[in-house]
């Protein structure tokens, strides 16, 4: 408000008081604006003198002061402009066009459109559209008229649709390409944009309208696909318009990417066309090699740069195109937040776009048609990276439009024009303004992302046939080439610090989504070579990104063989950043040990140590080999060391050389760590380890010979048996480093400043049972110094914490005292005032559950019931979502308990009230948001097949009609892994032979009779067999179908003719199904003919004599189907 205490004193000065004093209409408006001013300028508490005393002075000292103005709440705001619009006419020549700036400052600056009161949004907008109705020649006013309109617009199509043909009616005449003057229809088009952004579905009958009218303004309707040879792009107010146009375009396009395949535009060939807008001309790879060499002194790397940029981690927002969901007028500094802010100018490049970088264009182009044909080429690639994004199969065979299948020689020599045709890579070499660069990154991450499946095709061959014809392998292999081949030559050639992390981010995206095992190899040796050398640099952002790449290219397992080679090379110098270097440290290193001194680094950034743990993480994903004797230790990375009766297991042998003297130390600072993210980072290192080495060890992939059952190998191997049930015999040893005691270390992080006999007895694995109050109070205390990181911080480690307990669990599930102490550890925990909290013991609980010994203890079943319960009350969507889950595998645990002892009763764990409280939650969860459906059909599907009959027919069988009841509902509608977890569930309910269903005896008279809900629910499962397209619920049915063993269970013979007659039609019509199928679904067609025959076979068996003569045709047809499609037995053939 400084601005306005300066205006009012001398208001002589400003050019809007002199337009007054010489042109001031003679009109006298009454005082509502005034009034409402002089209420602002109380609450801003400014000097008195100063208050305005007429419309005009107010206007101007509004329009002069600097926004957001402090201690002013946006209702008074909202009142000032509801009296301005009262107050001034809209024929106003000179109080109108002041008006309708203060409407888009104050709009876009002090308050959010969507705290604005209906009442007062609607009067806004009448007063503008009202406004656009009568000046018809003043066309100043209308610029102003629509730019404030655009702002109100922009995500508010949920307040402004009733008004949806009104502004239409009025803005896409304007926004037509004959309009005149060329203003005007900017600001119409910009308007047509903001209205799109965020309308979703809302505006859908208006889309093609829209969409014709803007892509009018740069292409001829009905001429060739390219830019209409009419539009005289050497005027400025062409080429801004093409820019707005573009952006709006790209808003049109996020909420309907139908257009994009418009028959009446070729919408990507005219987006093409914009992004390589003027890149042929001569001058333009001579601009930013100009740029290049004056930058040498002063370079974006430098520490000292004044850019602001995100963290690596946190970039995904800012990469993926900033300007995505802003207004159309508006182009903001790469990787800045959209704010309500915007410059008159609409789309004003002087934050974007260097000073440096404009000085160095002088020569091959004037500066403003620079500047605006890089405004065109960034909206053009934001609408590139929308249909990426949107729509990607239908770019798929554009690609060559954008990316070189053959050799590019723009890099090599960046200053001379080949007849190549252009592509993104063009871009990243030759463009002078970062901002364009940038954009072409983000459009080609986009292009990349989630392109897996495109990318798998590509296969070179290792000897090429003399034909024409390109396969569309070879092709994808050629194209795959040059994106590791391009982005290794851009990150050489890139001098700004915003776009090499952006280029780093392709990277990863590139190597996350391509198959190598089809390419020849050396492609990620390209990339990595590029990146490791970024690590002698000492700006932390670039560091902490290139590790974020390398992480990505350690960890793809199609190229595992390669990278094993990559990171054992000593060919890394070591970071700018060690204070005092050694001779050792001025070395070269491989990649462990440069990561093992980064994380070693007290003074290294925290945000390259995180990143640092990762490429640790995917190390331990990848390269986790188990050292054999006589192998080559030097190729290993991860893994345990020989193992005999005098040594003890090691973690993280490198080169040969033990390195567990030295990273135990750095792992103990680690998870002592101040920073919630360095702790969080140790343990996700650990826990991938630990599950690495799990893996490994269950498929048998890295045996270890012993003859030492304390081996720690060997005992994870037994544990792991599902068959093991008597632990007693296996013992792991204090003193073994590994698994056990690492994952103690995680233990002793968690709970380390708990006070008491508490840490001591954790220690040295001594807990004894104590009283749960007493206990729980120590773990109270022990939480505090967790519970109090905020926000994101908390769920990332409560969820390292809930698989530290997992893994803790897994290792020690034998020894009773340790048990005891996880358990009420985590119970102590359920009712957390965190929700982060409360949801990560739900997790663990629901792993917990599923050990064999935890499961046959029924006081741990009783105490878990009762937590899980709990939450399932809980407002919080993740805690509910966590806590069914572990309703789920609780019940799944007894079914399991159920049949390894056949001869367990379920009263022995739940009480019948607490069997009643977990199925009416199962029934309301099933009822419930869809992340919890399946977990809630599943609970359902397991605890009714266990139960005894006294259970389940309590209150005459009302609780059964509603189980039933609920599981046809989600058998029938609902997403389709509800409705195969419902088809699975009631697969699970039919196997209890007391469930009554079928033929049952009456509860009050003792006579057979049809249960009521039989037939309903097997119809609802023949009506998935038949007419459900996905077919795992479809398998699911039959397999429900084909769980009750004995034939009663059916109903009568008109039953289950109907039953049997319904399988083998969905048998004999499996082809014709599987012509419609996608090609996702058709690794599940064989699974479910084979479900279908098991399914007839077990139907065959229970038909009695009378259901054969009343069937024969039906049976007849399912001998028929058995007999074909019956899979043919080994040695069969011979026999």
């Amino acid at each position: 408000m400084r601005g306005l205490a300066y205006v009012l004193k001398t208001p002589t000065t400003t050019h809007r008081t002199q337009t007054m004093s010489a042109t001031s209409s003679p009109t006298r408006y009454p005082d509502p604006f005034v009034t409402h001013s002089r209420k602002i300028w109380r609450v801003a508490a400014l000097d008195e003198n100063t208050v305005p005393t007429n419309l005009d002075a107010a206007l101007n000292a509004f329009l002069d002061a600097e926004y957001p103005v402090k201690d002013v709440g946006d209702q008074a705001f909202a009142d000032l402009l509801i009296a301005g619009c009262k107050v001034v006419a809209t024929k106003d020549r000179v109080l109108c066009p002041k008006f309708c700036k203060l409407i888009f400052i104050v709009c876009n600056k002090q308050i959010k459109i969507v705290h604005l009161r209906q009442q007062t949004l609607e009067t806004l907008l009448l007063y503008l559209l009202k406004g656009l109705k009568v000046t018809a020649d003043q066309a100043e006013t209308r610029v102003d008229m629509l730019r404030a309109l655009s702002t109100l617009l922009f995500e508010n199509t949920t307040n402004t649709l009733k008004h949806t043909d009104s502004l239409l009616t009025a803005i896409l005449p304007l926004a037509h390409r004959d309009t005149r003057p060329l203003e005007v229809r900017r600001m119409a088009i910009n308007c047509l944009g903001n209205m799109c952004a965020g309308a979703g579905s809302k505006l859908q009958p208006h889309y093609p309208r829209i969409y014709e009218t803007l892509v009018g303004n740069i292409h001829v309707v009905g001429g060739t696909f390219s830019v209409s040879a009419a539009l005289n792009f050497a005027d400025p107010g062409v080429r801004k318009i093409a820019s707005s146009t573009l952006r709006a375009l790209q808003l049109l396009l996020i909420e309907d990417p139908k257009l994009i395949v418009s028959p009446q535009f070729d919408t990507i060939e005219i987006v093409r066309t914009f992004v390589f807008y003027h890149v042929d001309h001569p001058g333009y790879g001579q601009a930013y090699a100009d740029y290049r060499r004056g930058s040498d002194a002063d370079s974006p790397l430098s520490p000292s740069t004044s850019l602001t940029l995100l963290s690596p981690r946190n970039s995904a927002s800012t990469s993926g195109n900033p300007a995505a969901r802003r207004p159309s007028f508006q182009v903001k500094p790469l990787l800045a937040k959209r704010g309500p802010t915007s410059s008159d100018s609409e789309m004003s490049d002087g934050d974007s776009i260097s000073g440096q970088t404009r000085q160095c264009v002088v020569g091959f182009m004037v500066d403003g048609v620079w500047r605006d044909d890089a405004r065109i080429r960034i909206n053009a690639l934001g609408c590139l990276q929308t249909i990426a994004k949107t729509s990607p199969r239908a770019l798929y065979p554009h690609w060559t439009k954008f990316i070189p299948d053959t050799p590019t020689a723009v890099f090599s020599s960046p200053t001379i024009h080949t007849p190549q045709p252009p592509s993104l890579f063009t871009v990243l070499a030759r463009d002078p303004a970062h901002t364009v660069r940038a954009a072409a990154c983000n459009a080609l991450v986009a292009i990349l992302d989630g392109a897996k499946q495109y990318l798998s095709v590509a296969a070179e061959r290792d000897v090429k046939l003399s034909s024409s014809f390109t396969s569309l392998s070879e092709k994808m292999a050629s194209i795959t080439r040059e994106l590791h081949v391009g982005l290794a030559r851009a990150m050489d050639r890139e001098t700004h610090q915003a776009v090499l992390v952006l280029l780093f981010k392709c990277i990863r995206v590139l190597v996350e989504n391509c198959s190598y095992d089809r390419l020849s190899p050396g492609y990620l040796s390209k990339l990595y070579n590029v990146l490791v050398g970024y690590q002698s640099t000492s700006v932390p952002v670039i560091r902490a990104a290139s590790l974020n790449a390398l992480a990505s290219i350690v960890d793809a397992k199609s190229g595992q063989d390669e990278v094993g080679d990559l990171i054992q090379r000593e060919s890394i110098d070591p970071p700018l950043t060690i204070a005092k270097p050694s001779l050792s440290d001025t070395k070269k290193r491989n990649l462990p040990r440069l990561l093992r001194a980064i994380v070693a680094a007290p003074d290294e950034p925290a945000t390259v140590r995180v990143e640092a743990w990762s490429v640790f993480c995917a190390c331990a994903r990848t390269q986790a080999a188990v050292v054999r004797c006589g192998g080559r230790g030097e190729r290993l990375i991860l893994g345990w060391t020989g193992w005999n009766s005098g040594t003890i297991c090691n973690l993280m042998v490198c080169c040969g050389r033990n390195t567990w003297t030295e990273m135990e130390p750095t792992l103990r600072v680690a998870l002592a760590d101040v920073d919630p993210s360095i702790r969080t980072a140790a343990l996700t290192f650990m826990e991938a380890y630990a599950k690495a080495l799990a893996e490994s060890v269950v498929e048998g992939e890295d045996r270890v010979r012993t003859e030492h059952l304390d081996h720690p190998v060997q005992a994870f191997r037994d544990l792991t048996k599902e068959n093991c049930s008597d632990f007693s015999s296996y013992f792991i040893p204090t003193t073994v480093n590994v698994p056990f005691h690492l994952l103690l270390d995680i233990a002793r992080a968690v709970v380390e400043r708990g006070p008491g006999p508490l840490r001591p007895a954790l220690l040295r694995g001594q807990v004894r049972a104590r009283p749960r109050s007493g206990l729980r109070l120590h773990v109270q205390h022990a939480r505090r110094d967790l519970c109090g990181i905020d926000g994101k911080g908390t769920c990332s480690f409560m969820a390292s914490r809930t698989k530290t307990f997992v893994l803790i669990g897994a290792s020690i599930s034998h020894q009773k005292n340790r048990q005891i102490l996880c358990v009420v550890l985590l119970l102590g925990l359920a009712s957390d005032d965190d929700a982060n909290v409360r949801a990560a013991v739900c997790r663990a609980l629901g792993v917990f559950v599923l050990f064999p010994n935890l499961r046959e203890d029924s006081l741990f079943i009783t105490d878990m019931a009762i937590a899980v319960l709990q939450q399932l009350s809980d407002k919080n969507v993740l805690v509910r979502v966590r806590a069914s889950w572990a309703l789920g595998n609780l019940c799944d645990a007894l079914v399991l308990q159920k049949h390894q002892n056949v001869s367990t009763d379920i009263s022995e764990h739940l009480s019948q009230d607490l069997w009643l409280k977990i199925v009416r939650a199962s029934l309301t969860i099933s009822a419930d948001n869809d992340k919890l459906k399946p977990n809630g059909v599943r609970a359902l599907g397991s605890i009714m097949c266990v139960s005894p009959a006294a259970y389940i027919m309590r209150d005459n069988g009302s609780l059964m009609r509603e189980v039933v009841g609920g599981l046809m509902k989600n058998v029938e509608a609902g997403s389709l892994k509800v409705r195969w977890n419902a088809c699975h569930a009631a697969s699970n309910m039919l196997l209890n032979p007391d469930l009554p269903v079928g033929m049952t005896a009456h509860p009050v008279t003792g006579e057979p009779h049809l249960a009521p809900w039989t037939n309903p629910l097997y119809d609802s499962l023949l009506k998935s067999l038949r007419q459900c397209k996905n077919f795992k619920v479809r398998i699911n049915a039959a397999l429900a179908l084909a769980s009750p063993a004995r034939r009663e269970r059916f109903g009568d013979a008109a039953g289950y003719a109907r039953v049997i007659e319904a399988v083998v039609d969905a048998m004999e019509h499996v082809e014709d199904v599987a012509e419609r199928t996608s090609f996702v679904e058709m690794k599940y067609v064989e699974q479910f003919r084979e479900q279908l025959v098991a399914t007839i076979i077990h139907l065959d068996k229970l038909a009695t004599t009378a259901d054969r003569e009343t069937s024969r045709a039906v049976f007849d047809r399912a001998r028929l189907a058995i007999a074909l499609n019956m899979p043919v037995e080994e040695g069969g053939e011979g026999a």
